[in-house]
């Protein structure tokens, strides 16, 4: 519940990654990922009870570009930030 950056290292692209949300997060929680290699396809996966917003997610990941996303507890969303 308290990571807040997830770091994949790998020596070449990757086919796909999981990146899994903390459990019980608190409004306002950030969670980031970081990869230093391409990820071809990329999957956000909220925990039970909770969603990742579909229409600002990530696919794919570029690499060395961080992507960071925002926990909504009014909502129990994972909503991707901008920053």
């Amino acid at each position: 519940n308290f990571q807040t950056d997830i770091v994949i290292q790998a020596a070449g692209t990757i086919t796909y990654t999981y990146i899994n949300f903390a459990p019980n997060p608190s409004d306002g929680a950030r969670e980031c990922v970081y990869a230093n290699q391409t990820v071809t396809t990329a999957y956000p996966t909220a925990n039970t009870g909770q969603t990742v917003n579909a229409s600002n997610t990530i696919t794919a990941m570029t690499a060395s570009t961080r992507y960071c996303f925002l926990y909504s507890a009014s909502n129990l969303t994972w909503d991707r930030d901008g920053s």
